[in-house]
């Protein structure tokens, strides 16, 4: 018979890195609800991670770990990201302090409550990846941090990135019918 010999490669640059096709932010709320995209962006929120009990089928009575994060993009635009399971552990609020890019790789776009992304079982996640796109996203947020404000595709609203602005003035009805 055949044999074959294995050699162990200790550079790990001749490792391939995952291939992304990545979709912009703000082209979210065109593609079709249940797609699976990728997406690159920095890390602008990191909610707590949570967990939810499956109702139903063979885990039913199980936890289930989430974490909800929101990705921001050179197109102003930020989306809500769910993450399911394990990919809850591997992004944490500890991240949140160096706002890394995230990059992932098959995420399944919904549209409850306007457009959000949630991951699969076949999601990847890079934290800091080394690709041209994250490299060109960490140049431009770096630059216009302070100045970026922030637009949620999402039904709900997203705070500003970085800077210290203070809290939103509030103003009543009367008043801006008095401005105009």
């Amino acid at each position: 018979g055949s044999s074959s010999t294995f050699d162990a490669v200790m550079d790990s640059s001749l490792v391939p890195n995952i291939a992304f096709k990545f979709v912009s932010i703000d082209k979210i709320e065109s593609t079709a609800p249940n797609s699976t995209i990728d997406i690159v962006g920095v890390l602008e929120k990191c909610d707590a991670e949570t967990s939810i009990v499956i109702k139903n089928g063979a885990n039913a009575g199980k936890s289930l770990p989430k974490r909800d994060i929101h990705l921001i993009d050179s197109s102003g635009k930020s989306v809500p990201m769910t993450l399911w399971d394990a990919h809850a552990q591997t992004i944490n609020e500890s991240l949140l302090e160096s706002h890394p890019v995230i990059a992932v790789r098959q995420v399944r776009v919904s549209d409850y409550q306007g457009r959000s992304l949630s991951t699969t079982r076949q999601s990847a996640i890079e934290v800091n990846p080394s690709c041209p796109e994250a490299h060109i996203l960490r140049g431009w947020y770096d630059t216009h941090r302070a100045g970026i404000t922030v637009q949620s595709i999402s039904g709900g609203v997203a705070g500003g990135a970085g800077g210290d602005r203070g809290p939103t003035e509030r103003v009543c009805l009367s008043a801006i019918k008095e401005r105009n």
